[in-house]
């Protein structure tokens, strides 16, 4: 049986978090610091799980891959639980993500049934010492960069016409907006009244604070995203911590903005998904 700990029990999570286990949102839920729901194969001991991010970007597995209980179980629970759920917020597809290299073969197998398919992501970090200030943006006149601060965030709110764009987009990954000016920081490109580009906290482990960026469609290409990295990696590097870049391959943009700023990649992973379709 798979079982739902409980926020206040997530720490017995913390011994199935194996060394090897570079993937951050994992472990930012583990800790409490992100929003998200674990299911287990017993809550007082738990050896596998399964981690459901908060922003709802993917089921993220942890602890033993070859737990023969937990994994017999995972095909009825997502199709009978998770499926009716995550439908009702609207997700049209799972995507499993391994937290360490040994998941990958078993979740192969464990959705043999299913049409899986794949893709490759790649994790980057930015020493300062190779952090590439030089080639930083100057915008035009017309933007202005902007720290996301309480005041922007709430006292700010009828000033822009688009505010809901900033606000949505971290609540997606924050219970409250207090969490995140508590635990994370960030920056955005403000055109008169329109918010064009946010770089933000997406997830907080220690002292690593997962980029996240988002950019309206009408301001890309315009190096808007790459102005708001350089004010994020700066402000991490004031606070001495270290920024982490987490991008699909196929998302050339993010990557060969992460790399423009100096950033190298540390590892890759696979990520999995099949559609729900066949449970509707």
């Amino acid at each position: 049986m798979i079982n739902e700990l409980t926020r206040e029990n997530f720490y017995k999570c913390r011994k199935i978090a194996q060394t090897d286990m570079r993937i951050m949102e994992a472990l930012a839920v583990i800790n409490g610091g992100n929003p998200g729901r674990i299911f287990v194969d017993r809550c007082d001991y738990p050896s596998a799980g399964m981690i459901w991010l908060g922003n709802n970007d993917g089921f993220l597995f942890v602890g033993d891959e070859q737990n023969s209980l937990f994994l017999s179980e995972m095909n009825r629970f997502i199709s009978e639980s998770i499926t009716p759920e995550a439908q009702k917020q609207g997700l049209n597809s799972f995507e499993a993500i391994p937290t360490h290299p040994k998941w990958n073969n078993t979740i192969e197998k464990m959705f043999s049934d299913r049409k899986l398919e794949s893709w490759q992501q790649r994790v980057y970090h930015l020493e300062e010492s190779h952090y590439r200030k030089d080639l930083e943006p100057i915008l035009n006149d017309q933007y202005k960069v902007r720290k996301i601060e309480h005041q922007l965030l709430v006292e700010e709110d009828e000033l822009f016409e688009n505010h809901d764009f900033l606000s949505e987009t971290i609540h997606q990954f924050w219970a409250s907006t207090e969490d995140f000016l508590e635990n994370g920081f960030g920056y955005c490109v403000v055109d008169d009244k329109r918010i064009a580009s946010i770089c933000y906290s997406s997830f907080v482990v220690g002292d690593t604070q997962v980029i996240g960026i988002e950019t309206l469609p009408d301001y890309q290409q315009k190096r808007l995203a790459a102005k708001t990295a350089h004010a994020f990696v700066q402000e991490c590097f004031k606070r001495k911590m270290t920024p982490y870049w987490d991008c699909m391959e196929e998302n050339v943009g993010s990557w060969k903005t992460a790399e423009s700023l100096g950033f190298t990649i540390d590892f890759d992973y696979k990520g999995y998904m099949f559609s729900f379709e066949k449970e509707l």
